[in-house]
């Protein structure tokens, strides 16, 4: 699959999928949401250092076994899963995780966020707290509009934290701001001195 021409291809269909005035150039009157949705990409220079990676320590995790196979017994993976802290640890790391290319559709009644791997979240700008399945735990989301700020409050395993998308009002910046009040990781409390820390991240709109 070429990665490279999937955000380009499903921006386009998110395109086709908006008003008409979407042929129009993006300009300040335009409403946010149109604004927003699109093909983005990351501008590294411009952004936060990304969360310290977890490592991946086996004395950290356990065997565990997983039924596998279909159509009666199957056999068993012995799959290795994180526990406690370190589950945590692993949920905080893909929250923050900083996608190279994204695809949004964004309407006032929620949020569609596709990454560069095809890996789609469609969030309910309702104001009530929704779970969303990761690969390391379902964090609660609570998504709302405040006039041109998309908001998005995020718990999980002593996870506490806000993350806000705010584009440009030419349309050809987006910048996604995570506020870290908890984490689960000691060694990235300690290095903010155990104070709220915030990460943001620069988005320039892909031609």
């Amino acid at each position: 699959m070429n990665l490279s021409a999937t955000i380009p291809a499903i921006a386009g269909a998110i395109l086709l999928c908006l008003p008409a005035t979407s042929a129009v150039a993006r300009g300040q009157d335009q409403p946010v949401q149109l604004k927003m949705s699109g093909a983005w990409r990351f501008n590294k220079d411009a952004s936060s250092e990304p969360l310290t990676q977890v490592s991946l320590d086996p004395s950290n995790a356990k065997q565990g076994g997983m039924t596998g196979g279909s159509g009666g017994g199957g056999g068993t993976d012995q799959s290795i899963i994180f526990s406690g802290e370190h589950a945590a640890m692993l949920l905080m790391q893909d929250l923050a995780d900083v996608p190279m290319q994204l695809a949004i559709t964004a309407t006032p009644d929620g949020v569609t966020i596709t990454d560069e791997h095809g890996v789609s979240r469609k969030f309910t700008a309702s104001g009530k707290f929704e779970k969303m399945a990761f690969s390391s735990g379902k964090p609660q989301f609570r998504t709302r509009w405040e006039r041109n700020l998309l908001t998005q409050d995020i718990t999980g395993d002593n996870i506490d934290m806000t993350r806000t998308f705010e584009v440009s009002p030419d349309g050809h910046e987006l910048v996604i701001t995570l506020t870290i009040r908890n984490q689960p990781d000691p060694k990235n409390r300690a290095s903010q001195g155990n104070r709220p820390s915030t990460l943001r991240f620069v988005y320039e709109r892909a031609q």
